[in-house]
């Protein structure tokens, strides 16, 4: 069984998502968004619920596969601050979301892998190998692993669109603390790029984006824009924007 739940925000993903689980009587269902915050609201709350699940990547949609008959309480309530807009905003930020066991450890459940048919992985478990279709932890999805790369793309010069001294500061503080481990490049694009300009904000932004030790991106066409091209220096490398779907392709994509 397959729930579409394009378009749904985390509250209306969730109540559908728990009706479905009460009403399911295949062995699986899937869950389908294209929600980024949809989706890491989801995956935490079934395994609050005891459901064991898998997620899966799939061009721009995220498949989470439940194990219906794994134990778990579909009737469990949900819990009001893992909903609604907070939990938008909570969960779609530069900072993985970790998974927590029962004796309150993180852990990385294990996730599909693609390109394995159903014929090759049921041949494997008969024959007594490891299910196929799961992978160690080490190489989970990157949503699931801690230390996957992303690549982190910044849009803006400031956090919010309030104060613009309050939100440069919040940006500057979110990228000096920054996990470099878990990411694989900077992408900036639209205001973002006035970042890399030495003279705005004194420097502060190219500074501590340089300290990162990153590889950078800007935007052509957003530097050309606010006129900065004369300014763009190794490291810095311009691309066309369209560059992003490439970056796409291989990495999940975190906007701020």
């Amino acid at each position: 069984m397959i729930l579409d739940l394009t378009g749904n925000t985390v509250t209306q993903s969730m109540n559908r998502l728990q009706e479905a689980l009460q009403t399911c009587k295949d062995a699986e269902l899937t869950a389908k968004t294209d929600n980024e915050a949809v989706k890491l609201n989801l995956y935490n709350l079934l395994h609050r619920m005891g459901y064991r699940c898998t997620s899966e990547r799939i061009g721009a949609y995220h498949h989470i596969a439940i194990q219906t008959n794994s134990g778990g309480n579909p009737s469990a309530p949900l819990n009001p601050a893992d909903s609604g807009p907070a939990a938008e905003r909570e969960t779609t930020t530069a900072f993985p979301v970790g998974h927590m066991s029962g004796d309150g450890s993180e852990k990385a459940p294990p996730v599909r892998r693609r390109g394995m048919g159903r014929r090759a992985r049921e041949a494997a478990i008969a024959a007594g190998q490891p299910d196929p279709m799961e992978t160690p932890a080490s190489k989970a999805h990157p949503m699931e692993n801690p230390h996957y790369t992303s690549w982190l793309i910044i849009q803006s010069d400031q956090i919010g669109n309030r104060d613009s001294r309050l939100g440069f500061e919040l940006l500057e503080d979110l990228l000096v603390h920054l996990d470099t481990t878990r990411y694989e490049g900077i992408f900036l694009v639209h205001r973002g790029v006035t970042l890399l300009d030495p003279t705005y904000q004194g420097g502060r932004g190219l500074r501590v984006l340089l300290r990162k030790n990153l590889p950078i991106l800007a935007c052509e066409k957003s530097t050309a824009y606010y006129k900065l091209e004369d300014k763009i220096a190794k490291p810095v490398k311009a691309v066309p924007f369209h560059h992003i779907s490439k970056l796409a392709e291989h990495h999940d994509l975190v906007w701020i």
